[in-house]
């Protein structure tokens, strides 16, 4: 499990990834049992971003519930930056505001994070390397 905590002066986000995802895994002695325990409803759901992201997730790992893919908590993240700008109703703040470098940071790492041209290939790489987790 990876755990990052994201702070400014007006909100704070929690981040913790677990991997591998949607699944429960049972140790009997030496033995795993891997039960998987998404259901087709996650990938048919419509009305919330979130329904695609489970669709990002099942073709990213085409599958495969058992392994880590590092991608799909970028996947969240683009959730989250989302979020935060339609569903809390954000308003463009002045430029004089402060705000402004904020709200511009995540509309910028909402553009960066799943771009066509490469994008994140984790979460890790996204919060070494975007300028968003600088401010």
């Amino acid at each position: 499990m990876e755990r990052g905590l994201l702070t400014t002066e007006y909100l704070s986000i929690y981040i913790i990834v677990f991997g591998p995802l949607f699944t429960v895994n049972i140790i009997l002695g030496d033995e795993v049992i891997y039960v998987d325990i998404l259901d087709e409803g996650y990938f048919t759901g419509k009305g919330d971003y979130q329904f695609d992201i489970y669709r990002m997730m099942r073709e990213e790992s085409k599958g495969d519930w058992k392994s880590f893919w590092p991608k799909t908590n970028v996947f969240w993240l683009h959730y989250i930056a989302d979020k935060l700008l339609t569903a809390k109703k954000l308003s463009r703040p002045k430029k004089d505001s402060d705000q402004y470098d904020y709200y511009n940071a995540i509309v910028g790492f909402k553009k960066r994070a799943l771009a066509k041209n490469g994008g994140y290939k984790s979460a890790m790489e996204a919060m070494n390397q975007d300028e968003a987790w600088r401010i």
